[in-house]
């Protein structure tokens, strides 16, 4: 996968943080690519910085002009600086572009997740779905709200609607998936729709990645260092595949394989690996050698 490629999956998990630097690297080679202003907008969005995010967004309409989820964006910026002119102004312009009214509210609900604002996203999802009740996308949105909310029953709800209405949905099948393997702790229904996402979407990293960590999980090193490769090679820049490797490597004794996946892990996020290496018991193994006190405190500090 591109770094766009990679920015944009993450974007979707709303993963705003580390999204930001690999859209970041992938404008650095594509300084014109409308679709990575438009995330890099989202991405500050998310994370709360408005005047970068105005100036992301009004980069992306430039280069995509009538643009309705991008007017739509600019409108929740101008709203969250008190702009009012201007929000009703971008707001005008998603009717004329031919926004419905199910699609906006549903729009608002996903990016209101994004901003962590889960009252107002249920709010604006629900009017989604009374005004187009046979839209699977609300219902994915609303059970990844449900799993953000820790809310497994309501998610499995949404999401078994959502594959009802698209059951072909590689995004339906991987949410419902994450929800059974993170909240129900189901691995076997887990690892079964994650099967399904890997044959329906085989270059997504994420599938591969949480495969690798139900193999883990089942004790199946081989399978599990098997999928956590796969990730790897579908997205060389991101951390999480590596930091997974150093885990399994770590649990089978293998000191200097656990360090080197680690270090890597390190270069790509070192705020991430700092919050996890030193407390993962999965890493247990590898705390006392002195290479790991030395990494962690050459990319932590003290």
């Amino acid at each position: 996968m591109s770094e766009l490629q990679t920015g944009i999956m993450l974007l979707s998990h709303y993963d705003a943080d580390i999204a930001l630097g690999h859209i970041e690297r992938a404008l650095e080679s594509e300084p014109e690519n409308g679709d990575a202003w438009k995330a890099l907008g989202e991405c500050h969005l998310f994370l709360g910085n408005l005047d970068m995010a105005q100036e992301a967004l009004h980069k992306a309409a430039q280069l995509m002009p009538k643009n309705a989820e991008i007017s739509l964006l600019l409108h929740i910026v101008h709203t969250e600086k008190s702009n009012q002119s201007e929000a009703v102004e971008y707001f005008s312009e998603t009717a004329m572009l031919g926004l419905s009214a199910a699609d906006v509210n549903r729009i608002l609900g996903a990016i209101y997740i994004g901003m962590r604002r889960y009252a107002e996203a249920e709010e604006s999802l629900q009017r989604a779905v009374d005004l187009a009740p046979k839209e699977s996308r609300t219902y994915f949105y609303l059970g990844f709200l449900a799993r953000k909310r820790e809310d497994a029953a309501r998610a499995e709800q949404f999401l078994l609607k959502a594959i009802e209405l698209s059951p072909d949905d590689a995004d339906n099948l991987y949410l419902l998936g994450s929800v059974y393997m993170n909240l129900v702790k189901d691995l076997p229904k887990a690892r079964a729709l994650f099967i399904k996402v890997a044959a329906l979407a085989p270059k997504r990293f994420d599938v591969w990645n949480d495969l690798g960590l139900i193999y883990l999980d089942m004790k199946d090193f081989d399978k599990s260092i098997e999928c956590l490769n796969k990730s790897c090679e579908l997205a060389p820049t991101h951390y999480r595949p590596f930091y997974n490797l150093a885990c399994v490597a770590s649990i089978q004794g293998n000191a200097d394989a656990a360090l080197d996946y680690l270090e890597h892990a390190f270069q790509i996020a070192p705020d991430r690996i700092c919050n996890n290496a030193s407390r993962d018991e999965d890493l247990r193994n590898i705390w006392h050698d002195p290479r790991f006190m030395h990494m962690f405190l050459k990319y932590c500090g003290e």
